[in-house]
């Protein structure tokens, strides 16, 4: 059981009519979006108000716009793509370290309640002081005895098997070596250092006097009244006041490449580029709606800031974007909650599914979606 009537999809008659809602499938989904009857002990406590309602991330809106089969396959029925081999292990040990290093430095910030600031002696600097605090979350961040450790992430992620682990014990041994500093007066002769600081440095010069808010910040909020049985969840890089402490800034560190056109792929035909990327308007929302009124804000500036490359890329903040990702949001929670998912021949097939560039779905599985080989040009 599972999945209503999946033998019929291979079949010629895939209307969504034909597809009836599966109670074992919805409890299923509910269990996946952290559906809870009541606060449980040993459990980490909900708001009341979001007890018997499903969590809905921005992760899980662009996942299942994306290709709802594949968010089936692996989030909710959690099937191991058939071929791991595509995936670069090392470069998600690096953007984790890197990101854990972004968090820790501006953790210092934070606690010493000091502005972003850049040296005055040379392009693209840090202030001693502001050095000092980076060689510290370098070391922190590759020493896995440390709580605080990138390392502690990296095993606990989803993305990360055991199995995978094991194998890539030699490459997190070597990329601690890389990152690690013995001594602080040789801190330039590291180039990690250097493309940290640089980046730390650009960083800082573009939101020069704010302030560091919050990191890694945990916001829920409800939907728009009238609405009901969801929220949103979510956690928010890094949120920044400006000198005034009155405006403030959101801020989504990617490790390398920006979002391209900050849209994804949609699964209606002809409308390949007309859906919104759901990461800052939901983030702006939750913001603005948090469930914890007190700490309401209403964000002014947004951007996604790439580490190894020190660039920016602006989201554009208006109700457009943010009235577009409501109503996916909506239709998300109807489609799971009625059962009518968009899994079809026409939503999703293998020239669609296969096909390179900017919108491709993915290749994870293929092989459990193919419906025919093509052999000397006969299709079987």
């Amino acid at each position: 059981k599972g999945l209503a009537r999946w033998a019929d999809f291979f079949g010629e008659d895939t209307t969504e009519e034909n597809f009836r809602k599966d109670e074992n499938l919805t409890k299923l989904i509910q269990e996946r979006l952290h559906f809870r009857n009541e606060n449980l002990p040993g459990k980490k406590q909900k708001n009341e108000k979001l007890l018997k309602k499903v969590e809905v991330t921005q992760t899980t809106l662009k996942k299942y716009f994306e290709c709802p089969r594949k968010w089936l396959f692996k989030d909710i029925l959690k099937l191991t793509p058939p071929d791991n081999e595509a995936e670069l292990i090392s470069d998600f040990i690096l953007g984790t370290v890197n990101h854990k290093v972004f968090e820790l430095f501006f953790t210092k910030l934070k606690e010493k309640n000091q502005c972003l600031i850049i040296s005055q002696d040379g392009y693209k600097k840090l202030p001693a002081e502001f050095k000092k605090f980076l060689v510290e979350a370098m070391n922190t961040a590759v020493n896995p005895k440390n709580e605080n450790s990138a390392f502690k992430e990296i095993f606990r992620s989803e993305q990360f098997s055991y199995q995978k682990m094991t194998e890539s014990r030699t490459t997190i041994k070597i990329i601690s070596s890389q990152y690690r500093i013995e001594n602080e007066s040789l801190a330039e002769e590291n180039q990690n250092f250097r493309v940290l600081e640089k980046s730390l440095a650009t960083f800082c010069e573009e939101f020069m006097g704010y302030k560091v808010r919050s990191l890694e910040k945990e916001v829920q909020a409800l939907p728009p009244e009238g609405e009901d049985g969801y929220y949103f969840a979510g956690k928010i890089d890094c949120i920044l006041s400006a000198p005034n402490e009155r405006s403030f800034a959101i801020v989504d560190f990617k490790n390398s490449s920006l979002p391209g056109s900050l849209t994804v792929k949609a699964p209606e035909p002809g409308k390949p580029k007309t859906v919104i990327d759901f990461q800052m308007p939901m983030y702006i929302y939750l913001l603005k709606n948090n469930i914890e009124e007190a700490e309401r804000i209403a964000v002014e500036k947004a951007l996604f800031y790439s580490i190894k490359n020190y660039e920016k890329k602006e989201f554009p903040i208006s109700p457009v974007e943010e009235a577009e990702f409501l109503d996916y949001a909506k239709r998300f929670h109807k489609e799971i909650s009625d059962g009518a998912f968009a899994v079809t021949k026409r939503d999703q097939n293998r020239s669609l599914c296969a096909q390179k560039g900017e919108h491709a779905i993915c290749g994870d599985y293929q092989a459990i979606c193919r419906r025919y080989f093509t052999i000397s040009g006969e299709k079987l």
